[in-house]
C-alpha cells in the first residue's frame, strides 16, 4: 500500500470508530464511547504522521506521544485531556 493509501486507511478507519463512539454515547454507554473516541483520536495521529514521516508508525497507543512525534501544538489543558483518555482506555485493555 502507498503512502497514500495507508492516510487514507487511518482516515477511513478513524471516522468509522467516531460513528461507533456517536452511537454508542447516544446510548449512554459512556466508557466504551470513550474507547472509541480514543482510537478515533489516535487514527487520525497515526494518519498525520504516515503523511510527516517515512518511517514506520511507533507502536503505541499513547496520544501524548504521538502529538510530540508529530509536533502537534496543544496546550497544557489540552495535552493532559490526552493522557486522561490514553490512561483510561491502557486501563480497559488490561483488565
Amino acid at each position: 500500500m502507498d503512502k497514500q493509501g495507508k492516510i487514507n486507511y487511518w482516515i477511513k478507519s478513524a471516522e468509522n470508530d467516531l460513528r461507533v463512539a456517536g452511537h454508542l454515547f447516544e446510548k449512554e454507554d459512556y466508557p466504551y464511547a470513550l474507547f472509541f473516541g480514543h482510537l478515533t483520536i489516535e487514527k487520525l495521529l497515526k494518519a498525520i504522521y504516515v503523511n510527516i514521516f517515512d518511517e514506520p508508525l511507533p507502536y503505541t497507543h499513547r496520544l501524548t506521544y504521538l502529538a510530540e512525534k508529530i509536533e502537534l501544538e496543544i496546550s497544557t489543558e489540552r495535552q493532559e485531556l490526552l493522557e486522561i483518555i490514553t490512561d483510561f482506555n491502557l486501563e480497559s485493555r488490561s483488565g
